[in-house]
Protein backbone atom coordinates (compact mmCIF):
# COMPACT_ATOMS: atom_id res chain seq x y z
CA UNK A 1 0.00 0.00 0.00
CA UNK A 2 1.36 3.42 -0.61
CA UNK A 3 2.30 6.18 1.80
CA UNK A 4 0.26 8.16 3.54
CA UNK A 5 2.86 10.89 3.01
CA UNK A 6 6.32 10.88 1.66
CA UNK A 7 8.56 13.51 2.20
CA UNK A 8 11.87 13.11 0.46
CA UNK A 9 15.38 15.49 1.53
CA UNK A 10 13.28 18.32 2.62
CA UNK A 11 14.34 21.67 3.89
CA UNK A 12 13.55 24.89 4.13
CA UNK A 13 15.11 28.06 4.86
CA UNK A 14 13.36 31.74 5.62
CA UNK A 15 15.74 34.69 5.32
CA UNK A 16 19.02 32.61 5.39
CA UNK A 17 17.53 30.97 8.61
CA UNK A 18 17.71 27.44 8.40
CA UNK A 19 14.31 26.56 9.60
CA UNK A 20 14.36 22.66 9.05
CA UNK A 21 17.63 21.10 7.77
CA UNK A 22 17.20 18.21 5.35
CA UNK A 23 14.98 15.10 6.34
CA UNK A 24 13.12 12.42 4.76
CA UNK A 25 10.03 11.64 6.55
CA UNK A 26 7.21 8.58 5.08
CA UNK A 27 4.20 8.02 6.96
CA UNK A 28 2.07 4.77 6.14
CA UNK A 29 -1.57 4.14 6.54
CA UNK A 30 -2.84 3.40 10.38
CA UNK A 31 0.16 5.48 11.46
CA UNK A 32 0.84 8.17 14.08
CA UNK A 33 3.03 10.70 14.63
CA UNK A 34 3.92 13.36 17.25
CA UNK A 35 6.08 15.90 16.31
CA UNK A 36 7.47 17.33 19.17
CA UNK A 37 10.58 20.14 19.39
CA UNK A 38 11.65 23.60 21.41
CA UNK A 39 9.63 26.89 19.93
CA UNK A 40 11.02 27.71 16.63
CA UNK A 41 12.12 24.64 15.79
CA UNK A 42 10.23 24.03 12.92
CA UNK A 43 7.11 21.90 13.66
CA UNK A 44 4.97 24.22 12.52
CA UNK A 45 6.54 24.53 8.59
CA UNK A 46 7.25 20.90 8.76
CA UNK A 47 3.64 20.08 9.29
CA UNK A 48 2.66 23.06 6.74
CA UNK A 49 4.79 21.46 4.23
CA UNK A 50 2.97 17.96 5.00
CA UNK A 51 -0.16 19.36 4.33
CA UNK A 52 1.02 21.00 1.50
CA UNK A 53 0.49 24.79 2.18
CA UNK A 54 3.94 25.32 1.92
CA UNK A 55 6.87 24.72 -0.19
CA UNK A 56 10.02 22.97 0.83
CA UNK A 57 12.82 25.46 -0.10
CA UNK A 58 14.63 22.25 -1.44
CA UNK A 59 13.51 18.68 -1.93
CA UNK A 60 15.41 15.84 -3.78
CA UNK A 61 12.01 14.25 -5.32
CA UNK A 62 8.70 15.72 -4.38
CA UNK A 63 6.35 15.95 -1.53
CA UNK A 64 3.49 13.11 -1.74
CA UNK A 65 0.41 13.38 -0.02
CA UNK A 66 -2.03 10.56 -0.47
CA UNK A 67 -5.83 11.74 0.24
CA UNK A 68 -7.15 9.00 -0.38
CA UNK A 69 -5.93 7.45 2.96
CA UNK A 70 -7.53 10.47 5.03
CA UNK A 71 -10.99 11.09 6.25
CA UNK A 72 -12.44 13.69 4.23
CA UNK A 73 -13.09 15.59 7.99
CA UNK A 74 -9.67 15.73 8.54
CA UNK A 75 -8.95 16.76 4.80
CA UNK A 76 -7.55 20.89 4.67
CA UNK A 77 -9.75 23.51 3.33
Amino acid sequence: MAPVLHLDGISFVRDGRVILAPLTWTVEPGQRWLVLGANGSGKTTLVRIASLYEHPSRDRKSTRLNSSHIPLSRMPS
